[in-house]
């Protein structure tokens, strides 16, 4: 059977209209690394009305960084947070899929999105 990756909750601060970087890490309850090499990768800003404001996925904002470590990384585009309106409520979730025989889906972590309003907009 395989080892299912540890769900975490995060909230995300950032100013509408800066790039953010996620170096995240798949762990287990033991903290040990899960190889995600194969897997896939969603990741995903929105709103509670299931409307999707920013969506990446690997090879468009995704990176398997180091797949035998779990390590991976979202590179959150300025265009796309730019879009976002402070002060309204965004979620976000981050879900892999390993897509050995039996498909493990596990959001490994989410959380609510602050958004400030940047001077340079």
């Amino acid at each position: 059977m395989a080892t299912l990756p540890r769900s975490r909750t995060e909230t995300l601060k950032l100013f509408n209209g800066d790039s953010l970087t996620l170096n995240l890490k798949a762990v287990d309850d033991t903290n040990t690394a899960i190889n995600i090499t194969g897997f896939t990768i969603v990741f995903r800003i929105g709103t509670l009305n299931d409307e999707d404001i920013i969506s990446y996925a690997i090879g468009t904002g995704i990176t398997i960084t180091g797949g035998p470590a779990g390590e991976f990384t979202v590179q959150i585009a300025a265009a796309n947070t730019a879009a976002l309106i402070p002060g309204q409520q965004y979620y976000h979730q981050t879900r892999i899929t390993d897509l050995s025989a039996v498909a493990n889906v596990v959001t490994v972590l989410s959380g609510l999105v602050t958004v400030s309003n940047s001077l340079f907009i």
